[in-house]
């Protein structure tokens, strides 16, 4: 059992060949850091780094590796704020009026769930 939860956990990028679990996710770096790699990377050379707890990453884009700001129901999946840049017709996301803020489209998820959910139990 114990296996199977370090697999699920998220893993220190900057270990090497032996990585530890990870504790951080450094937002600037993109990366996750152990205890003593956070330590070694972020104490004394990049202390202005925003860095969260490795179970609260934020969510990232799919097509961009960027942290998502939006949702698009149309094509089910998250959008950064490079997919929200005005393209030419045909592209994606800024021509959908689908795409909502992440917690909007959260709220409205959630909802749809509680429908469904009392039309099974009817």
């Amino acid at each position: 059992v114990a296996a199977s939860k370090k697999e699920s956990q998220p893993m220190c990028d900057d270990c090497g060949d032996d990585p530890r679990v990870a504790a951080v996710f450094c937002t600037n770096c993109e990366l996750f850091y152990c205890i003593e790699c956070d330590a070694a990377q972020h104490v004394k050379k990049r202390k202005d780094h925003n860095r969260v707890p490795a179970d609260q990453r934020p969510a990232i884009c799919p097509v961009h590796s960027e942290p998502a700001k939006a949702y698009c129901a149309i094509h089910q999946r998250l959008a950064c704020a490079s997919c929200l840049i005005p393209v030419p017709p045909g592209d994606c996301f800024p021509h959908h009026t689908t795409v909502k803020p992440i917690p909007e489209a959260a709220i409205d998820a959630r909802a749809t769930l509680t429908a469904l959910s009392k039309s099974f139990k009817e």
